[in-house]
């Protein structure tokens, strides 16, 4: 009797791990619809929310600024003004954002990485490219890193974070500080 409680507990550790490593990317069987793939025209709601590209004659660098969840480029405003005197930036306006709920609610993370990824490797054709992402940009901005720190041609020449929701947790590296920051992803 002792040891059937025993191995239940052992086998339900042993799931929770093994789903949570199965679920950690991407969730399990996802598909994005093919509509939200499709380019459009989207309405913008503000002037201010449109992506912009601020050029600098001299520089052959470029920061990339990526804002947060349910954020605009606007959030960049003053910081890229200061930047754009010695350097070329590039302010994106991920999908969904800067228009209405419901555009909104029909995009997905994975479409939002998708869209910088698209862009970084489009400026890194011409630029030595660094990324500042704030809050989610910030963890996009990491991902993007992690993705391509190993490829000298298209490594990014720098990463800045302003903020962003990231913990040293993982699983598989063998590395655990606190087990509850695994159950977030099954709350949001």
């Amino acid at each position: 009797m002792k040891y059937k409680k025993l191995i239940i507990t052992a086998s339900g550790i042993f799931l929770f791990i093994f789903f949570t490593y199965l679920f950690n990317e991407t969730p399990f069987m996802y598909h994005e619809p093919d509509e939200y793939k499709k380019e459009g025209k989207v309405r913008i709601f503000s002037q201010e929310a449109m992506p912009r590209f601020m050029a600098h004659p001299d520089s052959h660098k470029v920061i990339l600024f990526i804002h947060g969840y349910k954020a605009t480029p606007f959030d960049f405003h003053y910081l890229a003004g200061h930047f754009s005197r010695q350097y070329n930036v590039a302010l994106l306006l991920l999908p969904g954002h800067g228009t209405s709920e419901e555009e909104f609610q029909k995009t997905y993370f994975s479409q939002w990485y998708s869209y910088a990824k698209e862009q970084y490797l489009r400026y890194r054709k011409k630029y030595r490219v660094y990324l500042c992402g704030l809050s989610m940009g910030g963890t996009i901005s990491l991902r993007l890193a992690e993705e391509f720190y190993d490829k000298k041609d298209l490594a990014p020449s720098g990463v800045i974070c302003i903020a962003s929701p990231v913990f040293l947790n993982c699983f598989n590296r063998g590395v655990l500080f606190d087990w509850r920051l695994y159950l977030i992803r099954y709350i949001s």
